[in-house]
């Protein structure tokens, strides 16, 4: 980040359409309650924003350990060739009984960097 005048900005984006949201009594939601993860709506909303993040510069993503919010950054870095640093205190709620075992499971499926400096 060599020039220490230069303007850094932070993003903030929020997760797309979460599936949860959208259930029926017709079609219930199927899936973790405490980790929903987006609707196809949803995931083409992230990708829309990928699309917009694709003329910065983007140094990092970090991203809270929640499947939604995983699948929106995922689709930024993928298309920023960035890896994604999560950050537990990023979450709005603190389950992490339900998070940190899966923490594995997340490593293996999004591009997640879990050393990040």
């Amino acid at each position: 980040m060599g020039n220490n005048n230069a303007v850094q900005n932070i993003y903030i984006v929020r997760h797309g359409e979460r599936a949860d949201v959208v259930a029926t009594k017709e079609k219930p939601f199927e899936g973790n309650p405490n980790d929903p993860h987006l609707t196809d709506k949803g995931l083409e909303q992230a990708k829309k924003t990928a699309e917009w993040f694709k003329d910065k510069e983007i140094c990092f993503i970090f991203s809270s350990p929640f499947r939604r919010t995983l699948q929106t950054a995922k689709c930024i870095a993928d298309s920023l060739g960035l890896e994604i640093g999560v950050e537990l205190a990023l979450s709005e709620i603190f389950c992490f009984d339900d998070v940190q075992p899966q923490m594995e499971k997340l490593t293996k499926e999004f591009p997640i960097n879990t050393k990040y400096s």
